[in-house]
């Protein structure tokens, strides 16, 4: 979503089902899709059509507080006449652990696509339809020492929203040495939400599309790599609010629209045993608030400009060994709830305390990593060393909107440092075991609480902990049964950003 710069991943009920895998990658990176990942990026592939082979599947689950999950695929695998489909239906709801939690969905996804000698077209949609009651507030240890499973929000305070994608990729190889593609898409979700405030239940509703396209072109001149590419899309939201349960009479509606538009371009040139690599990406975004017309305000207006280049090198040691390095930066605009301080709408009311758009400044992240990948035969090992240091760090304070949004603000100066660690043992035939560890230190330099005009030195962000770990063991029963062991160990947390130990989560490890 262009305003929030989130994705919500309950409009899409069951995707994971229809994804074949997802890489988790923290740092900056590339700028092949648009956007250039800011601090991190979330990868998601979806399933093979030419290499799947036809058949169907149908799962279904049921667990405790009345989860059930009931699930339909098919896929046709490449057929002779070079066409392939994949589909999936599902629909899901449970009760929730806490009261009132409850969700029930339905979710689809369908990909198809053409494979030709000289290209590809491939279409891809997928869509959700989500009804929850809310549950997103927390509880006081009084009320947690009483029932674990209390709930501040009211059985009223429910949500339903639905999202739809849909996109066309075409790829064509120009020569042995050059492919040309491009993708057009869009994306429209819509819904509500309750909010009670007072005596009162809000009903805040939302309505947004987003449609744009890249474009992106590679070729290979002997040890020298090419590839350049642009991408531009438009959006507009909707905003407007009633109190039920009158719905003839509107309170405001107001629409903030965004449009952006980016070019990068990226070389790889190997020498020898060493390849260097470099990107960059040029990137601009427009945002424009229209307010309800009886605001007593005019519009707004703002706009961004961001560079983002990337250096790096890697070194191929040994047949098994690769050493890397690379230095990166980027910079991301704030969010609508950051320049709007929390409100959903703005008027005579709010306008001078919000003030202008601006009031919330771009972030901007400095990335330099080394490290390095062993590929043995039975063992694979990646360390890596990173530093990440931020300007005007648009950070969550610990307070939240009247409507339960995370309240943030810039801090000038703060860092992640630390080490990540991979590693993936084969023991035997039948016995692998792997596991990832991330050990960091995390400040900020100077943090002011504004409610009590206090500054903080040198304190650790909230929500970020210095020591993170997962671990897994797997066994090959037999070539029709496995059973997998998974661990998790998370540090405590702190909750605020004033390094106090009286607001903290604990360390927690969680096996399944």
């Amino acid at each position: 979503d262009a305003e929030y710069q989130a994705v919500f991943f309950s409009n899409f009920p069951d995707f994971a089902n229809s994804i074949e895998s997802v890489q988790i990658q923290r740092g900056v990176g590339t700028s092949s899709r648009g956007t250039a990942p800011y601090a991190g990026s979330v990868n998601f592939e979806s399933m093979s059509l030419a290499r799947s082979t036809r058949g169907g599947e149908l799962q279904l689950s049921r667990g405790s507080f009345g989860t059930n999950r009931g699930s339909a695929e098919w896929q046709s695998g490449l057929q002779s006449n070079r066409l392939a489909v994949y589909a999936r239906l599902s629909s899901q709801q449970t009760a929730g652990y806490r009261y009132h939690s409850g969700n029930r969905s339905v979710g689809g996804f369908l990909s198809g696509g053409y494979f030709g000698d000289q290209g590809t077209l491939k279409l891809t949609a997928f869509t959700g339809v989500s009804r929850n009651q809310e549950s997103y507030l927390a509880s006081s240890i009084g009320a947690i020492d009483v029932d674990p499973r209390d709930n501040p929000l009211t059985d009223a305070e429910r949500d339903r929203f639905v999202q739809s994608m849909i996109s066309l990729s075409g790829t064509r190889q120009v020569g042995s040495a050059t492919t040309l593609s491009a993708t057009a898409y869009t994306v429209g979700a819509g819904g509500d939400y309750d909010v009670l405030i007072g005596p009162d239940l809000w009903n805040f509703i939302l309505s947004s599309r987003v449609s744009g396209g890249f474009v992106t072109g590679t070729t290979q001149r002997g040890v020298l790599a090419l590839s350049a590419g642009a991408h531009g899309s438009a959006y507009a939201r909707d905003h407007s609010l009633f109190i039920r349960p009158d719905f003839d009479t509107r309170l405001y509606l107001n629409t903030g629209t965004k449009r952006e538009a980016s070019a990068f371009a990226r070389a790889a040139m190997d020498v020898g045993v060493v390849t260097l690599h470099g990107d960059l990406q040029v990137r601009r975004a427009w945002y424009r608030y229209l307010p309800d017309a009886n605001a007593g305000i005019g519009e707004r207006e703002i706009n961004w400009g961001f560079v983002n280049p990337r250096l790096g090198v890697s070194v191929r040691a040994a047949p098994a060994l690769t050493l890397f390095a690379s230095l990166g930066q980027n910079g991301r605009e704030p969010a609508r709830n950051d320049m709007f301080a929390g409100f959903d709408n703005i008027d005579t009311t709010n306008a001078d305390f919000v003030g202008p758009l601006d009031r919330v400044r771009p972030e901007r992240v400095r990335d330099l990593e080394a490290g390095l990948t062993y590929r043995g035969r039975t063992t694979e090992i990646t360390a890596n060393l990173f530093s990440m240091g931020f300007r005007d760090e648009i950070t969550p304070i610990g307070a939240l909107s009247y409507i339960g949004l995370p309240l943030r603000k810039n801090v000038p100066v703060s860092y992640r440092r630390g080490l990540e660690l991979d590693a993936r043992v084969r023991a035997s035939s039948r016995v692998t075991a792997g596991g990832n560890l991330t050990i960091s230190r995390n400040r900020i330099a100077a943090y002011t609480d504004d409610a009590a005009g206090t500054t903080y030195s040198d304190v650790e962000p909230l929500l970020t902990p210095a020591f993170l770990s997962n671990q897994q063991l797997a066994f090959s029963l037999s070539d029709d049964v496995s059973l997998m062991v998974d661990g998790r160990y998370l540090s405590r947390t702190f909750l605020a950003n004033t390094s106090d130990a009286r607001f903290v989560t604990p360390a927690t490890y969680t096996m399944d």
